[in-house]
């Protein structure tokens, strides 16, 4: 887990889960490039993602499902049963349509392809 601390409490807080090294780096630096008062807390992996969204309520959760397939629809849903106020915001590699309107069933209130991520 990485909190970084330089926020007041009252600002919003952004769980970002990523299992890539290189992609977390990248989001990270983004984010804290674009909403310099965002609270970001980070997982590296789906399990602790879970427990960090309980635990510390993050109004946002920017999860990357981009390698799950289907289960990445699921993985939205237990996010979302997890902490029903945080708006899910999920990447994915699919640009197929169905798909993308799988996630938001499940619960997600945005999806983007991680690639054009800056763009949608």
């Amino acid at each position: 887990m990485f909190l970084m601390d330089t926020h007041v409490q009252d600002d919003p807080s952004l769980l970002l889960i990523e299992e890539n090294s290189v992609i977390l780096d990248s989001l990270r630096d983004w984010l804290a490039m674009t909403f310099p008062n965002v609270l970001l807390i980070e997982a590296t992996d789906r399990s602790n993602g879970i427990f960090l969204n309980r635990s510390e309520s993050p109004d946002v959760v920017l999860m990357d499902i981009s390698n799950l397939g289907r289960n990445g629809v699921e993985r939205v849903r237990m996010m979302k049963a997890a902490q029903p106020a945080a708006a899910i915001f999920a990447l994915v590699s699919l640009e197929h349509k169905d798909y993308r309107q799988a996630v938001m069933e499940a619960g997600a209130e945005a999806c983007a392809c991680i690639w054009k991520l800056r763009t949608e």
